[in-house]
């Protein structure tokens, strides 16, 4: 044997060893965890493509990267209320992430939902396989969970960490509280539950959950003792504190009736989505149900799991529908439905299974095939929330830099919430803060940046004067001759049924006061030949609105919506 002979039996000895070591994960005993194994792998990927390309938007992002102690000196709390959520746990990571990545990068945020979305799937599989599930039953369930794309906004949303970070601390609870309830154990299960709660308002009904899946174990007795300890921390914190962002939920009592339809409604909505099969979500709950309820050979433990995730499931919509029934129906509620039936799902596979005639490898391969018809329906969900996401995400990166921009052109702003709804919350202010100019996203501002910023913060529609009459030259389109001029006023009758003026902003700003019949102002921007979008404002036709804008050398264009008298005022 020569010397060059050497390494090449080594590495195909080694070759061998992990062909045998392969062929060991893949027998037939350990096929469904690697089946498992794989899809999260998949999808796992798929995510992190997904997340790589978006970027942070909604009041709930800004409130936890902007006012829960990122910036020196502005910090609303630990232990206050993220809208009616009680949120410690996500601020810590929030507080964490902010300080090794701060805006720069969406990803890092996204990883953790991600990390604690399979997470909670492989905990999923964990119990369901403790329970004395089936494999395949519980690989298909699992399967199921981690392509879940009808709750896309949970798994692809960066502040759904609270909810999902509750989630993987309820099914942690459960896999300890399958060994059994003694002290040793209820004690990790208080400090799971308890950090559930910090996390979300969620950890309510993980709380719920847990001590369900113990009832029908054990017993009431012991059941009392795994909720005790947690809900007697959440009545503290909310008596102290949590109570300042309690919801006002359904608008009067007569809305109330409308709750049990609505649960009917969102979760077989939800059901729905998952399957992909028009008009079986109310079949598809009742057959969960049932399945669950009248399987006698389903071992024990794994219908008293599968019960308590149903209730966990309908609890957990009845309080979404009744706190926050605008949402009940959006994706990350979609997801807690479908995740929490799951082990109902695993019964009732299970049950099908045993039912069905020979061949068995045929029904098998059915059943293969419906749950790849599953996982693809929820790939395209995702590639369907994150194409409509990344639409309004793209340009935020940019605004940023056009505030800081315009921040260093002293401009001042004007209007602090941008014009989508769902971003309120938003401060140009605080971004603008010499204290976070390293944690923005790198780069100058394009032309185009700094004009979409300044058309949303750098220009103001109020009826309170911004005091930047200038005496810039100001147009009025499409009006007739002065019907009253006067000092710095003018009475003027539009000659269409809109009014156009124009504005020169100049180097320090300007505004004008008009008082017509309109309800509303679009109002954009033009600097050197380029256009802003617009944005719309509502107004008052009986008072005087005024108009103004700070960004520097540009023309602000104001479009009244009615014709009529105007009465226009300059500086």
């Amino acid at each position: 044997m020569t010397s060059r002979d050497v390494p090449t039996r080594v590495r195909s000895h080694g070759s061998r060893r992990r062909r045998a070591a392969v062929r060991r994960v893949l027998t037939r005993r350990n096929l469904p965890l690697a089946v498992v194994l794989l899809a999260v792998l998949v999808q796992g990927v798929l995510l992190v493509v997904f997340a790589s390309r978006l970027y942070f938007f909604g009041g709930d992002d800004w409130d936890f990267l902007l006012f829960r102690g990122t910036i020196p000196g502005v910090n609303r709390g630990w232990f206050v209320p993220h809208y009616d959520h009680w949120s410690t746990a996500a601020i810590a990571i929030y507080r964490v992430l902010f300080h090794f990545f701060g805006l720069r990068h969406y990803l890092p945020y996204g990883l953790v939902v991600i990390v604690f979305h399979l997470t909670a799937c492989l905990l999923l599989y964990a119990l369901l396989r403790r329970a004395g599930s089936g494999a395949w039953a519980a690989a298909a369930a699992t399967v199921v969970g981690v392509f879940l794309g009808a709750g896309a906004q949970a798994i692809l949303w960066d502040v759904e960490l609270t909810l999902l970070g509750s989630l993987v601390c309820g099914f942690a609870a459960l896999l300890v509280l399958q060994g059994g309830a003694d002290a040793g154990r209820l004690r990790v299960v208080w400090g799971l539950l308890v950090l559930a709660l910090s996390f979300s308002g969620l950890g309510i009904t993980v709380i719920g959950c847990a001590a369900l899946f113990v009832l029908l174990r054990s017993g009431w007795r012991e059941a009392l003792a795994v909720a005790s300890v947690p809900t007697l921390v959440f009545a503290v914190w909310f008596v102290w504190i949590g109570h300042t962002g309690a919801d006002a939920g359904q608008s009067s009592a007569w809305e109330l009736t409308q709750v049990p339809s609505q649960v009917w409604l969102v979760i077989t909505s939800a059901l729905e989505s998952t399957s992909a099969i028009p008009g079986t979500g109310g079949v598809l709950l009742l057959v969960l149900v049932a399945g669950t309820t009248l399987s006698h050979e389903t071992p024990r433990p794994l219908r008293d799991l599968a019960l308590a995730g149903i209730g966990a499931s309908l609890f957990q919509t009845f309080l979404t529908a009744l706190v926050r029934p605008g949402i009940a129906s959006t994706g990350r509620y979609t997801y807690l439905v479908v995740i929490f039936l799951l082990p109902a799902v695993a019964v009732c596979l299970a049950a099908l299974a045993r039912r069905t005639p020979e061949p068995r490898w045929l029904v098998g391969l059915l059943g293969g095939v419906l749950v790849l018809g599953v996982a693809a329906n929820g790939v395209y969900l995702e590639h369907k929330y994150y194409s409509a996401t990344r639409s309004y995400t793209d340009a935020w990166p940019g605004t940023i830099r056009g505030i800081v921009a315009a921040s260093a052109d002293r401009q001042r702003v004007l209007t602090e919430n941008p014009e989508e709804w769902f971003s309120e919350g938003f401060s140009p202010s605080l971004v603008a803060s010499e204290a976070i100019r390293d944690k923005l996203p790198p780069g100058h501002a394009t032309a185009a940046e700094r004009l979409e910023a300044e058309r949303q913060f750098y220009v103001g529609v109020s009826d309170e004067p911004f005091s930047l009459m200038s005496g810039g030259e100001v147009s009025l389109l499409y009006f007739l001759d002065p019907i009253q001029a006067g000092e710095g006023c003018g009475t003027y009758r539009a000659a269409a049924d809109a009014g156009v003026i124009t504005v020169d902003i100049g180097s320090a700003g300007n505004e004008v006061a008009v008082r017509s019949d309109s309800t509303s102002v679009r109002t954009y921007l033009v600097r050197d030949g380029r256009e802003s979008d617009e944005r719309t404002w509502s107004i008052d036709p009986d008072d005087t609105t005024y108009v103004a804008s700070t960004a520097k050398d540009a023309q602000l264009v104001m479009v009244f919506n009615r014709g009529g008298t105007y009465t226009v005022c300059r500086g």
